[in-house]
């Protein structure tokens, strides 16, 4: 957390999204399962901002995406 704080491009909004989305997740800060539309909500903006948000953490190692859930249209099963 000091390592993101002190990121001198970090602003509110973007702190603010990733500490939302921690309130998502397990103790061991793992399994976040949330709707960008949520956290949209959460924070009062748009699922674009959210989006963005979340692709500079993983851009900065802050998060790292393991796993995408999947459509039932995807033809994945």
């Amino acid at each position: 957390m000091q390592r993101l704080r002190a990121d001198p491009e970090i602003t509110k909004v973007r702190l603010c999204t990733l500490v939302i989305l921690g309130t998502y997740m397990d103790s061991d800060g793992s399994n976040a399962h949330v709707r960008e539309s949520t956290l949209a909500d959460a924070v009062g903006v748009t699922e674009r901002a959210v989006r963005d948000h979340l692709a500079y953490a993983c851009d900065r190692g802050y998060l790292k995406r393991v796993a995408r859930g999947h459509r039932i249209s995807d033809g994945v099963t």
